[in-house]
Formats: C-alpha cells, sequence, structure tokens
C-alpha cells in the first residue's frame, strides 16, 4: 500500500504562522501578540493547542488599525502637550 506524502503549502500566502512570527511579522512583543489573542483583536486558528495565523489575516488587521489623523485634531493634541 502505498501512502501519499503530505501536502506542502502552494505558497506562502497558505503557510501558517506561530505566535513568535507572528509577533515578528507585526514587530512587537509576544505580550502585545498574547493580548491581541485575549481580546480578540487579532484572528487566529487554534489546532489543538497550538495556535497559529493567517498572514493574510494578519494583513487585514494591520489594514484595520491604521489610523489617519485629522488635521485639526493633531493641533490640538500638539497644543495640549505643550500646555
Amino acid at each position: 500500500m502505498q501512502t501519499n506524502p503530505a501536502p506542502q503549502p502552494s505558497s506562502t500566502r497558505d503557510t501558517l504562522l506561530t505566535r513568535p512570527e507572528a509577533a515578528a511579522f507585526l514587530n512587537v512583543a509576544l505580550r502585545t501578540v498574547d493580548a491581541l489573542i485575549a481580546t480578540g483583536d487579532l484572528p487566529f486558528v487554534r489546532l489543538r493547542r497550538a495556535i497559529r495565523f493567517r498572514p493574510a489575516a494578519i494583513q487585514m488587521f494591520i489594514e484595520a488599525s491604521e489610523c489617519r489623523r485629522n488635521p485639526r485634531t493633531a493641533r490640538k493634541l500638539n497644543r495640549a502637550a505643550r500646555a
């Protein structure tokens, strides 16, 4: 009986990342990734006890977290910081 080898990911977009790899991808501490998991802000995949992340989901998290500051708000913040 011949067994087939395990399928390999077709590209890096199919590869799941570990917690340390996700932290490196986001350029944050592992504790920050754990906090994002705990709050439900960072989507993850659970494989039994292992937690993995899809790179595409992390990228969507980054895009959803992007901030654009209103110029008026920026001036108010600068004035408040000087006071």
